[in-house]
């Protein structure tokens, strides 16, 4: 994890990979509606103020 000491707030950074973006979007709609996932990710953004997201492809 790196800490963006510029930026609103920390930045946090994940590395994910997918074959394409296709996958990637599939992951996060299941994301979106698996309970256990979001029980689990309870309460992990409620401090931030502000937020985006950038999709890098590495060739």
């Amino acid at each position: 994890m790196f800490t963006d000491l510029t930026g609103d707030f920390n930045r946090v950074i994940l590395e994910y990979e997918a074959a394409n973006i296709g996958e990637f979007e599939a992951n996060m709609k299941r994301y979106a509606t698996d309970e256990a996932f979001r029980e689990k990710m309870k309460g992990y953004t409620d401090l931030y103020s502000t937020g985006s997201r950038e999709i890098l492809t590495v060739v």
